[in-house]
């Protein structure tokens, strides 16, 4: 790794997720350079943002070992089941890997919930309800799971 590149001076804080490897073009601020650059594992989604062109070519812990991209989404919710009106938590904060962006649908008539690790949802009538949460990696793969919560 010959650059390591952190505009909000953020590294500490995220040490324990690890790193990307990556090469990147467009890195501000020599607009025109490609270089292969270590990135803390949360702020890849802005480098993206940033029009930086990014290739992770690999990701390491913060010890510099590498670890796979592999990310597994595993939803939970609160509760499961109770009757109407229902307020349900269902968290994503379980799911594992180097995990770079949560998503939220319901999954019945494909409404976003949000993108935060956890959220809630209200459910106002008799129902069972799919929660789908996708988690996407820093390489860009991603996991699919689903959990069930049913309104009486």
């Amino acid at each position: 790794m010959g650059y390591s590149y952190d505009p909000a001076g953020t590294t500490p804080p995220y040490k324990d997720f690890g790193r990307a490897v990556c090469t990147v073009t467009d890195l501000p601020p020599d607009d025109d350079d490609t270089k292969v650059v270590s990135i803390p594992i949360p702020l890849v989604p802005d480098f993206r943002k940033s029009g930086a062109e990014i290739v992770v070519d690999s990701i390491v812990d913060k010890d510099g070992n590498p670890i796979a991209a592999t990310v597994v989404a595993i939803p939970t919710a609160d509760p499961v089941s109770g009757p109407v009106p229902l307020e349900v938590t269902l968290d994503g904060t379980g799911s594992t890997g180097p995990i770079v962006a949560y998503s939220w649908r319901i999954v019945e008539n494909d409404a976003p919930l949000g993108d935060e690790a956890i959220v809630t949802s209200n459910i106002l009538a008799a129902t069972t309800l799919t929660y789908e949460l996708t988690v996407t990696s820093v390489d860009e793969s991603t996991s699919v799971a689903t959990v069930q919560v049913t309104a009486s």
